[in-house]
């Protein structure tokens, strides 16, 4: 397969970063969080009924009013990052809402009322994190990774023979469109806060790292360095322009493939991500097919994940499951056994994932940095020790991870 320019790689950057809150919300999601969320998805629901918003325009409601509450529970301030620096998120929610028109008060009063029925809800740390990125699997259980590959293969901003475009109805395709817009406006969010962050705490980097590691860990790490370079010399930028493609109604999305590049090109830069997972579309593909099979396996943990089609009836497996969803939206040709020697690939970084996420959640690491997936080589392949000091100077330590040594 050619290699990709530039955008595709934005592009397919984007879906890689999508695919960590995939994998993070599917592994990490409990009864819990479907109590917690419940109540406040109920209130939220109640709120925009009443202000008679509906399609794209009320996703961009309650997208904001979901960010705020992740911010709101979430002042547990980390290196450098005061009580009084924190509001600042919350203050620039409030920007968002004039810019879109919405009537400040009236979100505030809307704010309050999902705050007084968090107040009346036993709950654990755990549940608040990361709020935004799993209301989205919640409200949906939809991949979003999923939801973006297909949308830019549908205006060909990126290439692939084993997909093809399936015809949905208007319900469908609506519900397709939102999970692609509820995407898109969580990493300008992640963007917001990752801007805020890198520039309250980052001032000097000092590194110190053993020669004895890999060219490719060297490589990894000052990717790493480029990021916060990046982000640094953006000057605060805010990426936030998914909804200007909304119809007057808000009922569609309207833009083409030069806007959707151009888009895609700036929110790529504002996130800074390197990718973990996948960097080809055949990774992309594969990768999105070992996630439907652990979402068949999280559903039912007794369905057999793969049985031998010559031997055994496979039609109850959770393999034939992710088939069939692959098929269903488009993706064409894949057998079984390539869906499992998938899935056999990627089950070990799913389980690390799932148990970093976790305690991660515990002990709200990361809650106001800007997204895990900025620190998540370190899990793969070292980890490191940072210490801030009062001047903005960080010292970072890089020691092998212990499953490689």
């Amino acid at each position: 397969m050619p290699s990709l320019n530039e955008k595709e790689k934005a592009a397919l950057n984007l879906v890689d970063y999508l695919y960590f809150h995939d994998v993070a919300s599917l592994g990490t999601f409990s009864e819990s969080k479907i109590s917690f969320y419940s109540a406040i998805l109920f209130e939220i629901e109640k709120i925009i009924l009443e202000r008679k918003f509906d399609f794209f325009i009320k996703e961009l409601y309650k997208h904001y009013l979901i960010s705020y509450v992740e911010l709101m529970l979430s002042n547990c301030p980390e290196p450098d990052i005061t009580f009084e620096k924190s509001e600042k998120y919350l203050c620039r929610i409030f920007d968002l809402i004039v810019e879109k028109n919405f009537d400040v008060s009236i979100f505030y009063a809307d704010v309050k009322r999902v705050e007084s029925v968090i107040n009346n809800i036993q709950f654990t740390h755990d549940v608040t994190y990361k709020l935004a990125s799993q209301f989205v699997y919640f409200e949906y259980e939809a991949s979003m990774s999923m939801e973006a590959f297909k949308f830019f293969l549908n205006y060909q901003m990126l290439p692939s023979k084993k997909y093809k475009e399936v015809k949905k109805n208007n319900k469908d395709k609506l519900i397709e469109d939102i999970i692609f817009f509820r995407s898109m406006l969580l990493i300008e969010f992640e963007i917001f806060k990752k801007n805020h962050y890198v520039r309250a705490t980052y001032s000097i980097i000092n590194v110190e790292f053993d020669l004895k590691y890999s060219m490719e860990n060297f490589e990894k790490f000052f990717l790493f360095l480029r990021s916060i370079k990046t982000i640094k010399d953006s000057g605060g930028k805010i990426y936030s322009g998914i909804r200007k493609f909304m119809s007057e109604c808000g009922k569609e999305i309207y833009l083409n493939k030069e806007e959707l590049g151009e888009y895609v090109n700036n929110i790529n830069t504002g996130l800074s991500h390197n990718s973990n997972f996948f960097e080809t579309i055949p990774k992309c593909t594969a990768a999105i097919e070992a996630w439907w099979v652990c979402f068949s396996k999280e559903r039912d943990l007794n369905r057999p994940k793969y049985r031998d089609p010559q031997i055994y009836c496979d039609d109850e497996t959770c393999v034939k499951d992710a088939q069939k969803k692959m098929n269903s939206n488009g993706f064409e040709k894949l057998d079984t056994r390539g869906i499992y020697d998938n899935y056999m690939h990627f089950i070990d970084l799913y389980i690390i994932v799932r148990e970093y996420f976790e305690e991660y959640s515990l002990h709200h690491i990361g809650i106001m940095t800007p997204d895990l997936t900025m620190y998540f080589f370190k899990i793969i392949e070292y980890e490191m020790e940072v210490s801030h000091s009062k001047n903005k100077s960080v010292y970072i330590k890089l020691k092998q991870h212990a499953m490689h040594k």
